[in-house]
């Protein structure tokens, strides 16, 4: 706390704030105080606090979740490219989300303006009418997240599961007229 209290000449970067804020706002850490009441401490705008800990939210989720075959990410990542608002904006997408979003952002190099148009995109997903039951849209979501068109992965999924459909009526099919069959040979002969 007093490093941040002392941050007068402002020496740490905001998602190292964040970090900071964040830490002292869990529950379960030093009596898991309300973020307006960390900020009325500090001497912050507590909305600037807030976008701090969503953003200090999101790297943890990636630094956590998200191993790269080439590196593995951390928090002087996102300070390097001053990312603090992008990752702000990545906290409004479903939470499972944020590891994939956090990376492509630092990967592409996304502006603030990229970023909420990703975010817009993922949270106007729906699943294909008349299969909600069969498509979790979390999963949906996460596809996006990746970078992949989910529409061409449910595409996919709906034929697979018409063919079952068409499989399941012939083998129905089959099965009604195996009786009419066998009816048909005993009284041929």
């Amino acid at each position: 706390m007093q490093l941040v209290l002392s941050n007068a000449q402002g020496e740490l970067a905001p998602l190292e704030r964040g970090m900071h804020a964040l830490a002292a706002t869990e529950k379960g850490r030093m009596n898991g105080r309300s973020v307006k009441a960390y900020a009325e401490q500090i001497g912050r705008p507590p909305r600037s606090v807030e976008q701090e800990v969503c953003a200090a939210r999101v790297v943890c989720a990636v630094v956590e979740q998200v191993q790269s075959v080439t590196r593995t990410y951390g928090l002087e990542d996102f300070c390097e490219v001053g990312a603090m608002r992008q990752l702000a904006e990545i906290h409004a997408a479903p939470e499972p989300c944020w590891a994939r979003l956090g990376q492509r952002m630092l990967e592409e190099g996304w502006t603030i303006e990229q970023t909420k148009a990703v975010v817009k995109s993922i949270l106007a997903i729906r699943p294909p009418r008349g299969y909600e039951k069969l498509f979790a849209i979390e999963k949906i979501q996460e596809i996006a997240a990746t970078g992949q068109d989910p529409n061409a992965v449910t595409k996919l999924s709906i034929r697979a599961i018409e063919r079952a459909r068409a499989d399941i009526r012939d083998v129905q099919f089959a099965v009604l007229l195996s009786p009419l069959t066998c009816f048909h040979i005993v009284f041929t002969m």
